[in-house]
């Protein structure tokens, strides 16, 4: 583990642990470090975070220090302290309800093309690019090369929108359970449905939840792939 720099002990007074984080708590430890200027590796070239990581749970046993009657020394905050780490959740929940607003204006086409990490590689992409080198005052002829390109077993309800949800759980008899499984969970509420399909494969490139007319097109195929 790196020195901690606020104690000033060596490694040999160190204890190293394997941690795993949420991304979402994650990706706050990372932005606090940039903040407040932290060193990059001189091999990796990653940020480094442990002592960010160190600085936030003397933070955090400071303030449980009364109920858990533990000392640290050096746990005393300061008022510049914490008034920085206030103002920083607040930078975090702003920037979160940006890049939601931003989001939610995006065109819904293009936010399932471009931001899905469920990827339509089967037919989809190859019928935009054959699309695109007809002549586009021939709109009649484009439909018609679109339509020629659907496979032939591939049911009638299955369109550009939702191929690539069909594509995904045609096959893969587990994963539509789990999806099902979701639906029924939440089957009203397609933020929440979003944000528990996350774990099983069905987000953004970002990590974030997908948007709720995916989850109507989800639920479309899984009703469907369901039916006996």
């Amino acid at each position: 583990m790196i020195e901690d720099t606020q104690t000033k002990k060596t490694r040999q007074s160190d204890s190293r642990i394997d941690v795993r984080f949420p991304d979402e708590i994650y990706a706050a430890i990372k932005f606090i470090a940039q903040k407040d200027g932290a060193k990059i590796h001189h091999r990796s070239g990653e940020i480094i975070l442990t002592p960010t990581v160190v600085k936030l749970i003397r933070i955090g046993i400071s303030h449980l220090s009364d109920d858990y009657q533990i000392s640290l020394s050096g746990t005393n905050l300061s008022d510049n302290l914490t008034s920085r780490v206030v103002a920083i959740e607040q930078e975090l929940s702003d920037l979160k309800k940006l890049v939601i607003t931003l989001s939610d204006r995006l065109p819904d086409k293009s936010a399932d093309k471009e931001s899905d990490t469920v990827s339509d590689e089967s037919s989809s992409i190859s019928n935009a690019k054959r699309a695109e080198a007809v002549d586009r005052s021939q709109p009649s002829q484009v439909a018609t090369i679109a339509k020629k390109q659907k496979p032939e077993d591939e049911p009638d309800w299955v369109n550009n929108d939702n191929r690539r949800f069909y594509t995904k759980l045609i096959n893969d008899p587990d994963l539509l359970a789990k999806v099902t499984e979701s639906i029924e969970l939440h089957p009203k509420d397609n933020a929440d449905l979003a944000r528990s399909l996350v774990s099983i494969g069905f987000q953004k490139t970002d990590g974030t939840a997908l948007e709720s007319a995916s989850m109507s097109r989800i639920k479309k195929v899984a009703s469907q792939l369901k039916t006996p």
